[in-house]
């Protein structure tokens, strides 16, 4: 299950979380299971990422996650280059067939020592993966847990041998699937698992018989190695945190039942189902919120340019226009305006930012909650709790709708980020955690069946922009709710209602670049002035 640690991240090189952290994960998933330096590597791309992996970066990411590099690695922005010089080529192509998922991908690699492998995957919003085929078996790897991916000889019994091991080496099996070719034939079983694995359990399904191999993928998160800075744990007592993750509602419910915050109801819950403690959760969103701070002030350094050129500098002139005074708006909607800038421009410059829920709407987040904090006095350990809130909404709206752009256009990026960001602020200024639901479900229904039209396959225009409204619409739904005003349409009926929305938009406006502003007279000719341009991959013209 996703939790909010995947929804407020990962840490990664922009511009896309999908098209560029996801790829580069699936990258990584592939080379683990070629096992071996890969030699060679041959990727078709399909949907959205044939329609636009120049102006997202995807070509470079997967080849970055084939080179072994993480989301977060500055040489991701140069990993074409460093195949090459490396002696490795990478060839890219795309494929107009349907794939499932419109972020899909098939790597076919091959390694220094002849090994060779067929993996199929897509990304699903946010950084988050799913692998599908292995060598042409159909299997189910979401990268999130440790897996065993165990190719064998289809026999009576060595599941259970399988599974043996495993508990006898305190893994906690929580996902499984089989694919054979042929009943006695070759199969694929794949095993997620949850707990602290014996480092032996490994080499000891290798030696099992009838098994052919066996490898163990390592979770695809990036900042498990890190160390963080203390953050207070809120008084967690009297929290049933069993409570139902389907529902906002129920946490709301139980926020009110236990007089507390929804950040420690949403943070109880995380604790008892996922594998890291309250304390390691709150250290790790201390951590994003410190990455988000430092993108502020990298996104407003003097000659900030994006890949293209096309955007930079917008929120630098926002700060500094805002210093001067005599906006008509000024004080808080200025600050919360350039600092949603800077965070999306750093990213469209392929900076290092967090993914709040996605890469192409990592802006708002940072903007509500450091303006809080900067102009409001509000402190670094509230904030933190503000990210928890902020990643319990995400997370509902992920598991009931989706944060797609290729799924749901940009309602399901900036709709779900600014019903984030709103949650968040209600909770920060005192707010109860029904006024939070109805924050967020007022900027889901203001932000109802918005696009994603991106122009020339960037995450520029008019994205960059629609950071800055979407921080808008958090404040002034925050706002309204901390004034009392209820949201007549409830938060879960929203986002019911943001899925049917997102399943209907045709493919044009979710994320191809084939609708919308992307095919203005402007925004096709920005089009063509890019791809005349562009060498990121050695195909353009």
């Amino acid at each position: 299950m996703v939790g909010i640690l995947d929804i407020i991240g990962p840490v990664m090189v922009g511009p896309s979380s999908s098209h560029t952290a996801g790829a580069a994960r699936l990258g990584s998933i592939a080379r683990a299971l070629l096992g071996s330096e890969p030699r060679e590597a041959s990727i078709t791309l399909y949907g959205s990422f044939a329609k636009t992996y120049r102006g997202h970066g995807t070509d470079r990411a997967v080849a970055a996650g084939i080179l072994g590099m993480r989301p977060d690695d500055p040489r991701l922005r140069d990993s074409l280059e460093l195949a090459r010089e490396q002696g490795v080529p990478i060839t890219f192509e795309t494929s107009s067939e349907d794939a499932g998922h419109p972020n899909s991908v098939r790597m076919r690699l091959r390694g220094r020592d002849n090994a060779e492998v067929d993996v199929r995957g897509c990304s699903v919003g946010g950084g988050q993966v799913l692998v599908t085929s292995i060598d042409g078996m159909a299997v189910r790897i979401s990268g999130t847990r440790r897996a065993f991916v165990v190719k064998h000889r289809d026999a009576p019994g060595l599941i259970a041998a399988v599974t043996d091991v495993l508990a006898d080496c305190g893994a906690n099996i929580c996902d499984f699937s089989l694919s054979r070719e042929a009943r006695g034939g070759v199969a694929v079983m794949t095993i997620e698992v949850e707990g602290d694995v014996d480092e032996r359990a490994e080499e000891r399904i290798r030696r099992l018989r009838d098994v052919v191999s066996c490898t163990s993928l390592a979770p695809v998160g990036d900042e498990r190695d890190r160390g963080y800075a203390p953050v207070e744990v809120p008084d967690l007592s009297g929290i049933d945190a069993h409570v139902s993750a389907a529902a906002l509602s129920s946490f709301v419910d139980e926020a009110e039942r236990s007089a507390k915050p929804l950040s420690s109801v949403i943070l109880a819950q995380q604790a008892e189902v996922g594998d890291d403690s309250a304390q390691a959760i709150l250290e790790q969103m201390g951590e994003r919120l410190e990455v988000m701070s430092e993108a502020v002030e990298r996104g407003c350094a003097e000659g900030l340019r994006s890949t293209s050129g096309f955007t930079g500098g917008d929120a630098r002139r926002m700060r500094d226009a805002v210093r001067e005074g005599g906006r008509a708006t000024g004080g808080l909607v200025g600050n919360v305006a350039y600092r949603a800038l800077a965070v999306s421009e750093l990213n469209a410059s392929m900076g290092r930012i967090v993914a709040a829920p996605t890469a192409g709407s990592c802006g708002i987040i940072p903007a509500v909650i450091l303006t809080l904090r900067d102009e409001l006095g509000c402190s670094r350990d509230a904030c933190v709790r503000g990210l928890v809130t902020a990643g319990g909404i995400g997370m509902l709206i992920q598991r009931n709708a989706t944060l797609a752009g290729a799924e749901g256009g940009c309602q399901a990026e900036t709709g779900a980020a600014a019903a984030m960001a709103a949650a968040a602020m209600v909770e920060l200024l005192g707010g109860s955690a029904q006024a939070s639901s109805d924050a967020a479900s007022m900027a889901i229904q203001a932000l109802l069946g918005l696009v994603c039209d991106p122009v020339a396959g960037l995450v520029e225009v008019p994205c960059v922009n629609r950071n800055a409204t979407g921080a808008m619409v958090a404040v002034t739904c925050a706002e309204m709710a901390l004034a009392g005003i209820p949201a007549k349409i409830r938060f879960d009926d929203a986002v019911e209602a943001m899925r049917c929305v997102g399943s209907t938009m045709p493919p044009s406006l979710r994320e191809t670049g084939e609708g919308g502003l992307a095919v203005t007279a402007s925004g096709m000719s920005m089009a063509r002035e890019f791809h005349s341009g562009c060498s990121s991959c050695g195909m353009c013209g």
